[in-house]
């Protein structure tokens, strides 16, 4: 299906919503840029939440070590915040190992996160129908609301959820 021709006029004037916004004390029509600052998480060899960032989808140091650790969560989170960003995005990149509806630290981290960013929080990974170690079946609705409940604003949904 092609997108429609709004979508297209904006993406060739250089992005973004056209709904208005403020800009020098006053409305504008013009593109609405944002900033998301994105935060791929998960947990080091120790436990921990860190951000990571992969090589390839190797969020290892070379030749195996340790997970690369670039700083906790929620302290990134507000940096990005005090820094500017529009919305700040946090990608459980191992949820879709283990039970969102279990996974405390991460819902930990929005609950904090929601206290001192006042940005929209989006969380996404792992959200999808399961069956956690108990045999208790979950919907990926449930899990969502799991994550608003914590503090999310948003949740992002991939192709398992849709199944």
């Amino acid at each position: 299906a092609e997108p429609p021709p709004r979508a297209v006029a904006a993406a060739a004037a250089g992005g973004g919503s056209t709904r208005p916004r403020l800009g020098a004390g006053k409305l504008s029509a013009g593109p609405c840029r944002r900033i998301v600052a994105c935060l791929d998480v998960r947990a080091n060899d120790a436990g921990d939440l860190v951000v990571t960032k992969g090589d390839q989808y190797d969020c290892r140091e070379k030749g195996g070590g340790e997970v690369r650790n670039l700083g906790k969560p929620v302290a990134l989170a507000r940096r990005y915040y005090e820094e500017g960003a529009d919305e700040v995005t946090f990608l459980n990149i191992t949820g879709f190992r283990e039970c969102p509806l279990t996974d405390l630290p991460m819902l930990k981290v929005l609950a904090e996160a929601s206290r001192t960013c006042f940005v929209p929080l989006c969380v996404g990974g792992g959200i999808k129908d399961l069956v956690d170690a108990q045999g208790t079946r979950s919907s990926a609705l449930q899990v969502a609301d799991a994550y608003f409940r914590a503090g999310a604003d948003k949740v992002s949904l991939g192709s398992d959820a849709a199944e």
